[in-house]
């Protein structure tokens, strides 16, 4: 059980993490940077298939963006009620705490 909730907050991070890069953009542009080339192995980032936010896209474009979410939610049935229901609460707060974060700049 402890594995399956190691690698499910695996996924949730490998799914929120590109959507941290245009958010940080403003206030720590290294940090964004560093993401964007985490993710340029694996996807080809280009801006006119990806979301934009706040005025810059994303890291990875739409098509790796929903295999990285459906990967951290397909794993959330094979945890428990309550791991999942913490994971999920996690990522919740983890996305408004970068869109304070953005904000704030």
């Amino acid at each position: 059980m402890k594995f399956r909730l190691v690698l499910a907050s695996f996924a949730l991070a490998l799914a929120l993490t590109p959507l941290a890069a245009p958010l940080l953009a403003a206030c720590h542009p290294l940090t964004a940077l560093l993401i964007r080339n985490f993710f340029s192995s694996v996807c080809h980032q280009n801006p006119a298939r990806s979301f934009v936010i706040q005025g810059a896209p994303a890291a990875v474009c739409v098509r790796c963006l929903g295999i990285y979410c459906g990967a951290a939610l397909g794993l959330l049935p094979a945890m428990g009620r309550a791991s999942a229901a913490r994971l999920l609460g996690l990522a919740v707060l983890l996305t408004g705490g970068f869109r304070q974060l953005a904000r704030a700049i």
